[in-house]
């Protein structure tokens, strides 16, 4: 059968995906942070724009993930970056951002989404694990 156009941007989505992931990964090796963030952030818009995975389908009042990006991007502005995390439909977003903006950027995500909804992770060599207390 012939695709429908939701499936075809989806395609095109994880066609492009794979490439990027491959280029994020030799960012990270070759330490090359701006490039990676900026990867991040087009994995990110191709993500909602074109895997469309951003909301719940169906929820046209319960937006939390567009938000939370829009809130991102509102308060970061151009020295981070920030996508949907997971399968997206209403999950969790991660942002990269410098330790300086982190309390600016914790008040804003608690002040829209509750108290401890904003949490802090440190990537280690066995995966990510979420800061607690002072143990930055």
């Amino acid at each position: 059968g012939v695709l429908d156009d939701r499936a075809l941007l989806r395609a095109i989505h994880f066609y492009s995906e794979n490439k990027r992931a491959k280029a994020m990964e030799k960012a990270v090796r070759n330490n090359e942070i701006e490039t990676f963030l900026r990867l991040v952030s087009e994995s990110g818009r191709s993500s909602c724009e074109y895997n469309q995975n951003a909301m719940r389908p169906g929820s046209v009042k319960e937006q939390s993930v567009p938000l939370a990006l829009a809130m991102s991007e509102k308060v970061l502005g151009g020295c981070s970056a920030w996508r949907l995390h997971g399968g997206g439909f209403g999950g969790t977003i991660l942002a990269f951002l410098p330790q300086k903006e982190l309390p600016a950027y914790t008040a804003a995500m608690d002040s829209l989404f509750g108290e401890g909804s904003c949490r802090q992770m440190k990537v280690r060599a066995q995966g990510a694990v979420e800061i607690t207390g002072n143990a930055l």
